[in-house]
């Protein structure tokens, strides 16, 4: 989603109203359902490793769903009589908040709602931050988190959440400073260290990624982090068309039965592999790793021409290039 489409969108979000025809709550929602639609076709590629570990939580803590569908009628049926109450409307927000994403739409308006009638619970600033992301209108999340941060500057998964929405918004300096930051109070945290090393890398700082990664794969020898350090190392190793540096590392990877955690597909290391393999002139290794790609992904085209042609090349009897004949 562009930026003058979220700004529209946020902008029809604040006031209650669709982005096309019809009015209220309901329209409402289906702005939010199609801002959700729109952010996800546009999926950044290397957003996978950056899923936080830490999901919303309300600051109420968890509810049954009756009770919270009771107090939610209760909240609604009060703001009948009394719309612009701000106590009333930051409790409404919140408990859509927690009735979860179908909740969203209504949580959102009736929490700005709150906030321009004079509201100062700092707890909107997290629950519109959440929201907000999840419908993928990631510069307004990141401008709640921060209002939020400044209140709570010790909140790690606030900062953890800002951290991977920098990333995604292509934000590579500012990602690897909030991952530094995160990383100066919690020194041993594999995953923080992995982040920083590849927000360093997207803001071509590879030298500084490949030493904090090399220093994990070698703290954590025999263990999922020490895989998945191995695995980016060659995907640093393939950029630079280090092609045996990168062969290494993949090799050792697929030794340890692979790349464990979440946002590296069955069909990631194969790929390198192939690559690797490829520009060392090893075509039977690399056709080789192509099927493993397609057994995962069968319409891969890469892997599609790839078997093609060296498959094709390796299969063929060897021919004697024809002499031109001579005439005279």
């Amino acid at each position: 989603m562009n930026q003058a489409a979220q700004a529209e969108t946020t902008k029809n979000l604040r006031r209650g109203l669709p982005s096309s025809g019809g009015s209220g709550r309901a329209a409402l929602k289906a702005s939010l359902t199609a801002a959700a639609l729109a952010a996800g076709g546009a999926a950044f590629f290397y957003a996978f490793w950056l899923v936080s570990r830490f999901e919303p939580v309300s600051s109420s803590g968890p509810m049954p769903s009756a009770r919270l569908s009771r107090k939610i009628a209760s909240a609604e049926a009060k703001l009948k009589t009394d719309p612009e109450n701000i106590e009333l409307l930051t409790r409404a927000g919140e408990l859509h908040f927690r009735a979860g994403p179908a909740d969203y739409a209504t949580a959102i308006n009736e929490l700005e709602e709150a906030r321009d009638l004079g509201s100062l619970n700092p707890s909107i600033f997290y629950d519109l931050g959440v929201m907000y992301q999840s419908v993928g209108l990631y510069p307004f999340a990141l401008k709640e988190y921060d209002r939020y941060l400044r209140h709570f500057p010790h909140a790690a998964d606030v900062a953890m959440r800002k951290a991977k929405l920098l990333f995604e918004e292509g934000r590579y300096e500012e990602a690897s400073d909030e991952y530094a930051d995160l990383l100066r109070d919690r020194p041993t945290d594999a995953m923080l260290k992995e982040n920083l090393a590849l927000s360093l890398w997207r803001a071509k700082k590879t030298d500084e990624a490949r030493q904090i990664l090399s220093q994990l794969q070698a703290e954590s020898r025999g263990q999922l982090e020490s895989a998945r350090a191995q695995y980016f190392l060659g995907q640093m190793a393939l950029e630079a068309k280090d092609y045996s540096g990168a062969q290494a590392a993949f090799e050792i990877c697929r030794a340890a039965g692979g790349v464990p955690g979440p946002g590296v597909s069955p069909a990631d290391l194969p790929r390198g592999l192939a690559k690797a393999y490829q520009g060392l002139k090893k075509y039977r290794e690399a056709v080789a790793q192509w099927k493993l790609v397609l057994a995962s992904e069968p319409k891969d085209r890469e892997a599609v021409l790839a078997v093609r042609r060296y498959g094709r090349y390796l299969s063929g009897p060897a021919k004697r290039p024809r002499r031109k004949k001579r005439h005279g």
